[in-house]
């Protein structure tokens, strides 16, 4: 009976995510209520809650083991539309539930990552590259998400992309050079931030600012090559 459908095949789930009412989602998924369900407009508890951007429902649901991969009949799935727009929060919650990155919309072949590089939303990115998408995946123009990111004039994401992505198929040792930008130095100081906190519990590599005559050490395990960067004013 929780998951009797009602008129435009919603049900009292649905109803509730939508209303943002936490306890009756709650209490509803403790009775059995089916989290996974469509209603005639395509759309999933889940759904509604990431639309509504309620942390907490989305939590509840992914607890029930709602289906994070669904896909919508726009073909996104609720991580791509995080990354739409550009809500790295929500986008997170999901990758931390092990939502596919590496999904792609029917229609255009975008995944999650090549979306969050469209929109130029840094955060979304490096959250989505610490989960191990797959980078060099091409959508139905042939582009890669390096690619959209350029094409849309975001040179930083392409340098998160090209340094937390995988080696290409060169020498360990070989020097990799990067354009003298701002927009460049502050991809690669946002990074390295972001794994300040591990640098003491794992291998590392180094990446050398010839401005600031220092070697910073980066975890090897998103680094996989020496790098060094030159004149990062």
């Amino acid at each position: 009976m929780v998951t009797l459908k009602l008129q435009g095949d919603n049900t009292a789930l649905t109803h509730a995510c939508r209303g943002n009412d936490f306890t009756t989602v709650s209490i509803l998924l403790s009775a059995g209520a089916h989290p996974n369900v469509c209603n005639k407009a395509g759309q999933t508890p889940l759904l509604l809650a990431v639309r509504k951007n309620n942390m907490a429902i989305v939590r509840e649901l992914v607890n029930a083991r709602v289906d994070v991969d669904h896909m919508y009949q726009n073909g996104l799935s609720s991580l791509m539309l995080c990354c739409v727009e550009g809500n790295s929060e929500m986008a997170n919650l999901l990758l931390e539930a092990q939502a596919d990155t590496d999904l792609q919309q029917s229609s255009t072949g975008y995944t999650a990552l090549m979306f969050a590089c469209k929109g130029g939303h840094l955060d979304t990115v490096i959250g989505h590259m610490e989960h191990g998408a797959n980078s060099a995946i091409k959508n139905q123009e042939g582009m890669t998400a390096s690619d959209v990111a350029s094409v849309n004039e975001f040179p930083d994401l392409c340098a998160v992309i090209n340094l937390m992505g995988p080696p290409p198929t060169v020498m360990q040792d070989e020097i990799i050079e990067h354009p003298d930008t701002p927009l460049m130095k502050e991809a690669v100081d946002e990074v390295i931030k972001r794994f300040h906190a591990q640098m003491d519990h794992v291998p590392v590599i180094s990446i050398y600012d010839s401005d600031k005559q220092v070697a910073l050490r980066v975890p090897k395990q998103h680094f996989k090559r020496h790098i060094k960067l030159f004149n990062l004013n």
